[in-house]
């Protein structure tokens, strides 16, 4: 028989591993899939309301149904190694290692924390992450493997990138304005490299202005007249990048902060829903 403590609890934290080492795949297959289901809608509820549960109820529901289910199970063809409690330990531990694989070295997701993206990113968005090639893979606060900074790809003006700002600071998001060597002024709405004027133009919408960059056009905008305190001139240091927030007066960014260090780039943005 079972241990039905052990099932419980694989049931509320590894959800289809519980049935699995019951033997109930059928079972394992159905709560894979309302798990995914039931972490979408969290998502798109604490966006919406600032409330989410439905994960934990569902974690509640699992370990009642696994309890009840170990009560009655019985091994009467024996135990397959799935069936032994190393077995079934051995399965979320498996899935937990190629997850953290994944999100080190490929893609992660993230959600925006802030309005300094905006009219781009809001709060709240999720975004995709494209680590591969940029050379920084961490995961969980925990830096695995970085690469020689000359094998590393090398992020394009306009482009949009996580990264980790100068100092003891959490991940950021951000556009990269200046790449190495390049003169970076910005005053009064007005940003130039190298001596000229970055494409900018009103759009209908009041405080929104397009800008285009390297062929790379998106959206800034501005609520104030001239904030002479986000004023820079600069020359972007050897293996470093200048960045900045798509709302230029609520920003935290190199203007701030300074260029960020090329050691210090995360991955690009791939991908954006909200």
């Amino acid at each position: 028989m079972p241990n039905k403590w052990l099932s419980v609890f694989l049931a509320f934290f590894f959800r289809p591993a519980a049935f699995i080492y019951l033997s109930a795949h059928w079972w394992a297959f159905f709560y894979f899939f309302i798990s995914i289901i039931a972490l979408l809608a969290d998502a798109n509820l604490e966006r919406r309301t600032g409330v989410s549960g439905l994960s934990t109820l569902l974690s509640i529901i699992c370990a009642i149904h696994a309890y009840k289910l170990a009560k009655a199970t019985k091994f009467n063809d024996g135990r397959k190694w799935f069936n032994h409690w190393w077995g079934a330990l051995s399965i979320p531990v498996f899935l937990l290692f190629i997850i953290f694989f994944f999100r080190s070295f490929f893609y992660e997701i993230f959600q925006i924390p802030s309005l300094s993206m905006m009219p781009t990113l809001k709060s709240g968005d999720y975004i995709v992450v494209s680590k591969h090639g940029y050379g920084l893979y961490d995961s969980f606060g925990i830096t695995v493997y970085e690469t020689d900074l000359d094998k590393r790809k090398k992020p394009q003006r306009g482009e949009i990138f996580v990264l980790y700002p100068p100092g003891d600071r959490p991940a950021f998001v951000e556009r990269i304005i200046g790449l190495p060597n390049d003169e970076i002024v910005f005053s009064n709405k007005q940003l130039r490299i190298n001596g000229r004027l970055v494409d900018t133009k009103r759009m209908g919408e009041p405080h929104i202005y397009q800008e285009t960059l390297d062929g790379n056009s998106y959206q800034v905008q501005y609520f104030h007249e001239n904030n002479p305190y986000r004023s820079v001139r600069l020359i972007v240091p050897e293996d470093s990048y200048f960045v900045m927030g798509d709302n230029r007066d609520n920003s935290a960014d190199s203007r701030l902060w300074g260029p960020v260090p090329a050691k210090n780039i995360v991955g690009k943005v791939v991908h954006i829903w909200n």
